[in-house]
């Protein structure tokens, strides 16, 4: 994924990877009709060939952006173009939770019940 790093995806320029997660690396990427930084999920391509996989990422993404628990997180679209199948997301600038606990230590009791309850919910889905 870091050879998309410089191009344009749809009207998205691709400024980074700034992760990875179970189905395909998370960019940085500029909006270039209104110059606001967006998330880009691009699908992993073995993963986008799967019709089954698009329907099951779409039916999640859209509870998902229904249910509120993506409270901090504003999911834009879906979209499947040339250079692939993608989720696209609000950006939000943040420190991997490693850096955070070594800045802040470990989380309290109150806000590990708090995160847990938000997880299981996520997975009640």
């Amino acid at each position: 994924m870091e050879s998309l790093i410089g191009k344009t995806i749809d009207n998205y320029r691709i400024l980074e990877v700034i992760g990875h997660n179970g189905i395909g690396a998370m960019l940085k990427a500029l909006d270039t009709n209104t110059s606001k930084i967006m998330t880009l999920i691009m699908v992993e391509p073995s993963l986008a060939k799967e019709e089954n996989v698009k329907y099951l990422i779409r039916v999640n993404t859209r509870a998902l952006a229904r249910s509120g628990i993506l409270d901090s997180v504003v999911i834009q679209d879906i979209r499947e173009t040339e250079s692939g199948f993608f989720i696209l997301m609000e950006y939000i600038e943040d420190k991997p939770l490693s850096q955070h606990i070594l800045e802040n230590g470990p989380f309290s009791i109150k806000d590990t019940i708090s995160i847990s309850k938000q997880l299981l919910n996520t997975i009640r889905l």
